[in-house]
C-alpha cells in the first residue's frame, strides 16, 4: 500500500509575498500531506517543492515577483571560502578562549595546515577537546551539540520567540506556541519514532546548539534518502555576531558528509533578497531550473541575474512548451486582478500540460480515498458520476505537478 496520502490544495495565485510584501505576487500550488515517506519528499523536493510543517508547496517561478529557486551543493565537494573558514575559527575561539585555542592549533598543527571542514565544525564541542587539555587550559564556554528528533520544548519554544522578536522584529503577542510546535517540530514523515529506518536517521531533526547548558541556537534539518535539507535556522540575537547563519550551514554540510548523504539542500534562494545572499557563497552550487526541473550551476544563473532577469531557464527556446519563456520577466506592472483560476490557465512553469496527464493518467491505478473509503479514480467514476468531474479535475491538477509516476503510487485524499 502506499505510504503516503496526498490532500491536494490547488493552484493559489497572487497570495502576500514575504519577501517584497507585495500583496497579491506569490503563487504556489500547494498540497497537504497526511502522510509522506522521505523518498517521496526526496523526489517531490527535486521538482521544486520545500515544506512547511505537513503543507508541500511548489512556487511558480513564472508568476511571482520573486521568484524562489531551489538551491543545493554536493556536499562532498564544498569549498569553504575564507570568510568561512575564518568565521569558523573565530567562534571556536569564542569557546575555547586564547589559551586552549592556541594549545589545540599545536597539538593539531599539521592537520591544521590543510583546512578540514569535519575537525573545524567539532574543534570547540566540549566532548572532542582532549581531558589532558581540560585542566590544563579550560574554555572560556561549554559548547554542547545534540541531534534529536524534532520534537516540543517550552525551552525550544522560548529561544524561537526570542529569535522572531529580536532577529524578525516580530510582536510578542503574534508569537505563540501552538503556531511554534505546527511550524517547526510537526510533520507527516512516516518513520519511526526514534526517527532512524534501516539504521539510518530519516525525517525531521532538530540539532541543539548549547552553550553553558543554555539552548542558544537550533537548526530544524530533514534527513532524506539522498540528502539532508535546511529548513529553518535560530539563534540567541547576543550571538548575532557570529554569522550563525553561515555557522550553522557548514555544519550541516558537515552532517551531510558524516552521515552519508550526497547533498545538502539550502532551501530557496531568491536572488534580490539580501537575506539570501550569503547562500550564494557556497560552492559549488545548483539551482533547479524551473522548467526543465533539473539542478544547473549557480554561475549560469547569476549570468542572468546579473542582467537584470529575475525568472531564468535554459530551457530550449524551441521548444514548445518553453516558448515565451528564456525572457519572461515580471516588473512593476505584474497584474494584480484575478486571471486565472488553475495552474493551465495560469502556464505554471515546470508542469506537465493537461493533455500530457490525461493521455498517461491511468485511472484505476489511482488510489483515492473518499467518503471513508479506499477506492479508484475509475470506480468513482462507476458509482459517483456527479462528484467524478470535480474530483478528476483536482487529481489532473495535481498530476501536472507531482507526475505520472507518484500519482500511481500515492493516495488522493478526498473530502
Amino acid at each position: 500500500m502506499a505510504s503516503s496520502i496526498f490532500i491536494p490544495q490547488g493552484y493559489q495565485s497572487h497570495r502576500s509575498c514575504g519577501y517584497c510584501k507585495r500583496d497579491h505576487g506569490s503563487a504556489i500550488y500547494g498540497i497537504h500531506a497526511y502522510a509522506i515517506s522521505t523518498q517521496d519528499y526526496q523526489t517531490l523536493m527535486d521538482h521544486g517543492f520545500r515544506r512547511s510543517s505537513s503543507f508541500l508547496y511548489k512556487p511558480d517561478l513564472r508568476n511571482s515577483c520573486c521568484p524562489q529557486y531551489c538551491i543545493r551543493l554536493e556536499a562532498s565537494k564544498f569549498k569553504p571560502s575564507k570568510e568561512h573558514r575564518q568565521g569558523l575559527n573565530r567562534f571556536s575561539r569564542f569557546i575555547l578562549g586564547t589559551a586552549l585555542d592556541e594549545k589545540l592549533h599545536k597539538i593539531n598543527g599539521r592537520k591544521m595546515k590543510e583546512f578540514n571542514l569535519l575537525d573545524a565544525v567539532h574543534r570547540a564541542e566540549y566532548d572532542t577537546i582532549p581531558e589532558s587539555l581540560l585542566s590544563e587550559a579550560p574554555p572560556d564556554h561549554k559548547l554542547v551539540v545534540t541531534l534529536e528528533p524534532a520534537s516540543y520544548t517550552e525551552e525550544k519554544f522560548y529561544l524561537y520567540k526570542h529569535y522572531q522578536t529580536h532577529c524578525h522584529k516580530e510582536e510578542e503577542f503574534s508569537v505563540d506556541s501552538e503556531s511554534f510546535e505546527r511550524f517547526l517540530c510537526s510533520n507527516s514523515f512516516t518513520v519511526p519514532k526514534d526517527g532512524h529506518e534501516n539504521g539510518l536517521r530519516m525525517g525531521a531533526w532538530h540539532q541543539c546548539y548549547y552553550i553553558d547548558s543554555q539552548l542558544v541556537a537550533m537548526g530544524v534539518i530533514d534527513f532524506l534518502p539522498n540528502s539532508i535539507s535546511a529548513v529553518y535556522f535560530m539563534w540567541h540575537s547576543d550571538l548575532a555576531q557570529y554569522g550563525f547563519g553561515k555557522l550553522s550551514a557548514c555544519r550541516e554540510i558537515a552532517l551531510a558528509i558524516e552521515e552519508q548523504r550526497q547533498y545538502y539542500y539550502l532551501g530557496l534562494y531568491i536572488d534580490k533578497c539580501q537575506k539570501m545572499k550569503y547562500k550564494a557563497s557556497f560552492h559549488p552550487s545548483q539551482l533547479l531550473d524551473p522548467i526543465l526541473n533539473k539542478f544547473l550551476p549557480f554561475e549560469r544563473f547569476q549570468e542572468e541575474f546579473s542582467k537584470g532577469k529575475s525568472f531564468v531557464t535554459f530551457a530550449d527556446a524551441d521548444d514548445e512548451d518553453s516558448k515565451e519563456v528564456v525572457t519572461n520577466e515580471k516588473d512593476d506592472d505584474f497584474p494584480d486582478d484575478d486571471e486565472g483560476s488553475n495552474l493551465f490557465e495560469m502556464n505554471m512553469a515546470g508542469v506537465l500540460s493537461q493533455d500530457q496527464v490525461v493521455d498517461n493518467l491511468k485511472e484505476k491505478d489511482v488510489t483515492v480515498f473518499f467518503r471513508h473509503q479506499l477506492t479508484t479514480l475509475n470506480d468513482i467514476h462507476t458509482k459517483y458520476t456527479r462528484a467524478y468531474r470535480l474530483i478528476k479535475e483536482k487529481i489532473v491538477e495535481m498530476t501536472a505537478v507531482i507526475g505520472i509516476d507518484m500519482i500511481h503510487e500515492v493516495i488522493t485524499y478526498i473530502f
